[in-house]
């Protein structure tokens, strides 16, 4: 039960920093927007749609693109096993 709330949590607050995302791309700050994306998919590792924005604007250089999507595979693939167990 603890862990379904705590994804809850993470999930939500996913959410709100996509949310601030759009808010400071529509505002054409794209270093505030490209910041949000990621704390959302640090948060929320299935947000797709921060994951979206993120790569189609451009907004992750090519190391950092990298090094985000290796540790997202890493992270869930760590969720996977934990709810196996």
């Amino acid at each position: 039960m603890l862990f379904i709330e705590n994804e809850l949590f993470f999930q939500i607050t996913g959410q709100l920093y996509l949310m601030r995302g759009k808010i400071y791309e529509a505002l054409m700050n794209r270093g505030l927007a490209a910041r949000n994306y990621k704390e959302a998919l640090r948060h929320d590792i299935y947000c797709f749609e921060a994951f979206e924005l993120l790569t189609q604007h451009q907004m992750l250089s090519r190391n950092e693109g990298k090094f985000n999507f290796s540790h997202l595979l890493k992270l869930s693939t760590h969720i996977v096993f934990k709810c196996l167990n």
